[in-house]
């Protein structure tokens, strides 16, 4: 089967990669904490905040899922401009939304976009990568995540503070317009991958590919348990153990500083053949951290500040690099021709599952006499659950990758990850 040539990845495509990361991701995150500006502004109900990120989840998954078929015909550098391009003209016209319901309407549109743009990000990532660089570069890329936490966030609540949240939503919609034009003169181009089948029978052979089923099973799982406990850890450590509400900011900047740092080295780690073991010792940091850290120690009145910094710093650290060693030993399962197809999926998978995780939390979660949140071990036992079912799904996935063969019409590489002849097979 003919493969996309390869190159070495330019180092201007790998830093706008990272800035669209940062820039899209930090649109995602800052619009729960201005939920207050939008009720006092446009007179939106408390309780339709929810509606902003779950709407933008869902829409994400849906859009993800309908044009993940298509996404392989398309020369991924003008469709990645093209979609993140509507992403951020529709985030644009936000800043003017004269109602409650025309934020929500044209919040979620833009996440309609943002979903198979996110899908197709990687993918070009991986497509003009070579082998044995993946694990860094998708490491770079994926620190947007982080940095959107570390300053994204902060500069989108100081600029809702000083100017208003219009102000927030016109500076990132522009700075992202702007990307696109850089990524327009920048990028290498990236010719549509000679497929040989219409879209939806290019998708049911991607999907015939047992290890293709074992990598989505994953991303559907690592979401679920990141989501059923993250978006409660700050209103846990605030009613629960009693942390200052204004420590929680710099909690988070120590934990995305933690977490850039796991990044590069797992990404290192990776490309020399190391991504299994690694990817083992994060999951077990992953769940340490958290049952230690936010259960058993911070409940020690003595321990819970040290226990929650370094618990949290732990956590994310561990969860970045674990996420980072599986994208890079996942990659390498669909062939070139499927990857926009299989990162869109991946990214509607892992959206789905962040919407249900959320919703089944609050489910969970009660709150009690004294104002405290009850049920927090059992989020804490269903990530954990979770986390040990990622090292079975990936080694079943990493299985099937290296006994199939080409004769059972399995696009997918015949050498171990990380081996000298991996890094010479596309």
């Amino acid at each position: 089967m003919q493969s996309l040539p390869k190159q070495a990845l330019p180092k201007q495509a790998l830093w706008l990669a990272l800035l669209i990361n940062m820039i899209s991701t930090g649109t995602l995150m800052m619009v729960m904490p201005m939920g207050p500006d939008f009720v006092i502004d446009l007179g939106m109900a408390p309780d339709h905040i929810g509606y902003l990120a779950g709407g933008a989840t869902f829409g994400a998954a849906l859009f993800g899922f309908l044009l993940a078929p298509s996404l392989d015909g398309f020369n991924k550098k003008w469709a990645l401009i093209a979609f993140f391009s509507g992403k951020f003209s529709v985030l644009l016209a936000c800043a003017w939304a004269a109602s409650s319901e025309q934020l929500i309407m044209l919040y979620i549109l833009s996440s309609c976009f943002g979903g198979p743009a996110t899908g197709l990000l990687l993918a070009s990532i991986i497509d003009i990568t070579a082998p044995e660089q993946r694990g860094r570069a998708i490491a770079m890329v994926a620190s947007g995540f982080s940095l959107a936490a570390i300053f994204s966030v902060p500069l989108g609540l100081l600029l809702s503070q000083w100017l208003s949240w219009r102000g927030s939503f016109i500076c990132f919609a522009s700075i992202g317009l702007v990307l696109m034009l850089a990524v327009a003169w920048g990028f290498p181009s990236l010719p549509r991958a000679p497929v040989r089948k219409a879209p939806w029978e290019n998708m049911r052979h991607l999907m015939a590919n047992i290890a293709v089923r074992w990598a989505m099973a994953f991303a559907f799982v690592q979401m679920f348990g990141h989501f059923f406990l993250i978006p409660h850890l700050s209103s846990y450590f605030q009613f629960n153990v009693g942390f200052a509400r204004s420590e929680i900011p710099l909690l988070y900047f120590v934990g995305g500083l933690c977490s850039l740092g796991a990044l590069h080295v797992a990404g290192r780690k990776v490309d020399k053949g190391e991504g299994m073991r690694l990817f083992g010792w994060t999951t077990g940091a992953v769940c340490v951290a958290a049952v230690l850290g936010f259960g058993v120690f911070s409940g020690v009145e003595v321990l819970s500040v040290s226990a929650l910094y370094i618990g949290f710093a732990l956590f994310m650290a561990a969860s970045s690099a674990r996420t980072n060693i599986a994208s890079a030993m996942l990659s390498k399962i669909p062939s070139p021709q499927q990857r926009g197809a299989f990162s869109a999926i991946q990214g509607a998978l892992g959206n789905s599952a962040a919407g249900i995780a959320s919703m089944l939390s609050v489910v969970v979660l009660t709150e009690n006499n004294a104002g405290q949140l009850s049920g927090f071990p059992v989020l804490l036992g269903v990530m954990c659950v979770c986390s040990m079912l990622l090292l079975y799904l990936l080694r079943q996935a990493l299985r099937v990758r290296r006994d199939a063969s080409p004769a059972q019409g399995h696009d997918i590489l015949q050498t171990p990850i990380g081996s000298k002849t991996d890094k010479v097979a596309l």
